[in-house]
């Protein structure tokens, strides 16, 4: 289950692995870019990774220790945004590199998983309350709280919640963390 990889197959089949330059990092989610690569969570390394379509790796370590970042998705703001269960935060890494962190108001939150909506807004599962989920509002810093309509349904299990282990990327097929 910690393998420390990212696989990719191919559409005939082709499978291939590419090792991460670090141990024991948990590979969580992985989401494509807007610069044609994949980018991924560590969860234990408090980092994100960028793989590149030839394999080549980069790591972007996160401001907060030990934040253990799971979620992570593509913006409209051409940006990755990740979701930072420990450090109960939203963040967002810019293509040049640079971090915001957006801590949220109730701090007994656990947002695991992230998703974007074409508005700018990022919506959350509250791991800390199965039945809700947090809307941000990173232009403005506010967040929100909603309750999921059908009660009956984990918000992490909605559409517009989740985030994928796979990723396909129409350059190169499908990724996967392995983790």
């Amino acid at each position: 289950m910690n393998t420390d990889r990212i696989g990719r197959i191919t559409a005939d089949g082709r499978i291939t692995h590419f090792a991460l330059p670090v141990q024991g990092a948990f590979p969580s989610m992985i989401t494509s870019g807007p610069d044609e690569a994949l980018w991924f969570t560590l969860n234990r390394a408090g980092a994100i990774g960028r793989i590149d379509l030839d394999g080549k790796v980069t790591l972007h370590r996160l401001p907060t220790a030990d934040a253990a970042p799971v979620g992570i998705t593509y913006g409209p703001d051409e940006a990755v945004w990740f979701a930072g269960i420990a450090a109960r935060q939203i963040g967002r890494l810019g293509m040049d590199g640079t971090f915001q962190e957006f801590p949220l108001p109730d701090r007994g939150a656990k947002p695991h998983a992230i998703a974007m909506a074409p508005s700018g807004e990022c919506w959350s599962p509250d791991g800390a309350a199965p039945l809700a989920a947090r809307r941000h509002r990173p232009r403005t810093g506010d967040a929100a709280r909603a309750l999921h309509p059908r009660r009956r349904h984990s918000p992490s299990m909605t559409r517009a919640c989740a985030s994928a282990k796979v990723c396909r990327n129409a350059f190169n097929g499908a990724y996967s963390s392995e983790w």
